[in-house]
């Protein structure tokens, strides 16, 4: 009896052993179950924003809200802040802190973030921190912004980074250096109106 008794112990105990080891796996791939692969990182509450770094980020961002997404549509978004070395007073700093600067150049032309059907309403942040140094707030350059040609009735066309936004908050963050295509406008109806609006940042705001 007492031989079947220590068996079984051994049998719990590696069991026991075995199932620890395999819980202990978890953490590792737990961090991929909340992580957004469309952005680099963040999950979207004012506590831990998107973390919007480069263009492609952008971009996703564009893509999700224009299709209806409303969960990225109200979401929070942050551009980061990364370190940099400036001069004061003839003495090098290695401690300087800016929002980084995002660069629009690769798309032509550039879609708007939200639309009249699907605007932006969320919370979009260029810098939480204060800067050393020169620093800046968050920019965003080189966006390419068109309007594109044809016949548009009843409906408000917008060009700019982010194009309807209703009861959005945008802050801390500046269109720089946009270049405007060619806007071509045939707007033409029964008595309908059609609205262009264009604007380096946000081309049409309602309620923001």
């Amino acid at each position: 009896m007492n031989i079947r008794i220590r068996t079984a112990g051994k049998r719990i105990t590696s069991f026991l052993t075995a199932s620890v080891m395999v819980l202990s796996l978890i953490p590792s791939f737990g961090l991929s179950v909340f992580a957004d692969s469309d952005f680099s990182g963040g999950s979207g509450t004012s506590a831990d924003p998107y973390i919007i770094a480069t263009a492609a980020d952008l971009k996703s961002l564009a893509d999700k809200v224009n299709v209806g997404e409303e969960s990225y549509a109200t979401a929070y978004y942050q551009i980061p802040t990364e370190t940099y070395t400036y001069t004061k007073n003839s003495v090098e700093y290695t401690d300087g802190v800016r929002a980084v600067s995002i660069n629009l150049s690769a798309y032509d032309p550039w879609t708007p973030i939200g639309t009249e059907q699907h605007p932006f309403k969320g919370h979009f942040n260029g810098s939480s921190d204060k800067n050393k140094g020169n620093g800046s707030y968050g920019t965003i350059n080189h966006a390419k912004l068109q309007i594109e040609e044809g016949a548009y009735s009843g409906a408000v066309q917008t060009a700019g980074i982010f194009g309807y936004v209703d009861g959005a908050t945008i802050e801390n963050v500046a269109a720089a250096t946009p270049q405007i295509g060619t806007i071509n406008i045939n707007a033409h109806s029964s008595g309908d109106t059609a609205y262009h609006c264009v604007g380096g940042l946000v081309g049409f705001a309602k309620d923001s």
